[in-house]
């Protein structure tokens, strides 16, 4: 009866930690035993008042492709941002991706990792 009292306090509470630090990350594909960073970026935009920042970035390497593509949320409680791809990507030599914020006048600070082989 104890053991059963102790496992639902512990969803409870991992279940409020994963709430409250839920981020909007992105990560497609996987990093392979040969792969190697080949572009590591901090993107942090500020909000503008009345306006959802949105921005589109691209990076192309003419000799590796793409194994994985990783962009973390560094904003907690799903304040920051969004990332997708727009083009290429895992399997490409090149990707074109965005980041958009969550909400009007709000930013986002994203990490992101590129790997490749």
């Amino acid at each position: 009866m104890e053991y059963k009292k102790f496992c639902n306090s512990c969803r409870i509470y991992t279940c409020i930690y994963w709430f409250a630090y839920a981020a909007n990350n992105l990560i497609v594909g996987t990093v392979r035993p040969d792969a190697v960073l080949l572009f590591q970026q901090t993107y942090n935009q500020t909000g503008i008042p009345g306006q959802i920042v949105n921005n589109t970035y691209s990076f192309s390497n003419p000799f590796r492709n793409i194994t994985l593509f990783r962009a973390y949320d560094f904003a907690l409680n799903n304040t920051g941002g969004f990332a997708s791809i727009l083009y290429g990507g895992v399997g490409y030599r090149n990707v074109t991706y965005n980041f958009r914020a969550s909400a009007v006048g709000r930013g986002y600070v994203f990490v992101l990792d590129i790997y490749g082989v």
